[in-house]
């Protein structure tokens, strides 16, 4: 009797089993056998790659995982130094600062977050699929300037109370006794909203490539899933070793130097994966 089987990605292994030692299974050559599937790396791929891989997924998958991953965590860690601005923003070391202004701000920016993310689907839904190079690109940018303003924002309402701009009191939508950092923290928090707008319509188009090899097909609800491993295991990586670096950084100086090293890199390499996003619709 013969038994022939198919792994996700539609290649065929076969299973022999004679007559004569019923219960005794005979495997191809090209099967690995148990102690490499037990190895480390195997474990990390079965974790971390979609099933089947890399038959499964299109011969550009791993390059664009591999500065994806750089990026994320480049990211992460740069986020840490904006959440301490943020925090700063809150009142975090004021003694005058209470927590129900806190409270008022955290929903101020949530209503701006929320707010954006309704205008920009609106508006950009329908263009995310087919510009999916475009808006990858605009959500990396739009990302890191939020990083940026986040980290300014303690600078900036410094500058603000001690030269208050003469303009200001002209502007109707702009009271003066409204502190800037306020200003500066909601813009900030639509800057994200409309990362994430960007973000997931071109994921969607970018994981619809990667599902498609170059026989058989993938297996987008796979690819979704082990993209999420890696990205939580890339923050937390981030965040443990941001615990170790943010304490150095107290000074102004030393914070915006390394939040720009922290930015330039993912920059680096979104200009790297030009090529394989024009792949998408070259396909």
């Amino acid at each position: 009797m013969e038994v022939t089987e198919r792994d996700e990605a539609g290649h065929v292994f076969r299973i022999r089993i004679k007559p004569s030692t019923i219960g005794q299974v005979v495997f191809d050559a090209n099967i690995e056998d148990n102690s490499s599937r037990a190895s480390l790396l195997s474990f990390i791929t079965k974790v971390f790659l979609p099933a089947g891989y890399p038959r499964s997924v299109s011969p550009d998958y791993l390059r664009y995982q591999i500065l994806n991953a750089a990026q994320a965590f480049c990211s992460s860690l740069a986020s840490l130094l904006s959440s301490r601005a943020t925090l700063e923003g809150y009142g975090v070391g004021n003694a005058s600062a209470s927590s129900t202004n806190a409270l008022l701000l955290t929903v101020l920016q949530d209503i701006s977050n929320r707010l954006t993310t309704i205008i920009a689907a609106f508006f950009f839904g329908s263009s995310l699929f087919p510009e999916a190079k475009t808006y990858r690109f605009l959500a990396d940018l739009l990302n890191d300037a939020a990083i940026v303003i986040d980290t300014l924002s303690p600078l900036l309402a410094s500058l603000y109370d001690a030269h208050v701009p003469t303009f200001v009191a002209v502007i109707p939508f702009l009271p003066p006794t409204v502190p800037l950092r306020v200003y500066t923290l909601c813009f900030s928090a639509s800057m994200r909203a409309l990362c994430g707008i960007a973000a997931g319509g071109s994921k969607t188009a970018i994981t619809m490539h990667f599902a498609t090899p170059l026989e058989g097909t993938g297996d987008v609800g796979d690819l979704n899933a082990k993209d999420s491993s890696k990205e939580t295991v890339l923050a937390l990586l981030g965040m443990l070793i941001g615990t170790i670096t943010v304490p150095y950084l107290t000074t102004p100086w030393s914070t915006y130097t390394v939040l720009f090293i922290m930015i330039s890199k993912p920059a680096t390499c979104m200009l790297g994966l030009d090529g394989i996003q024009v792949q998408i619709w070259l396909h």
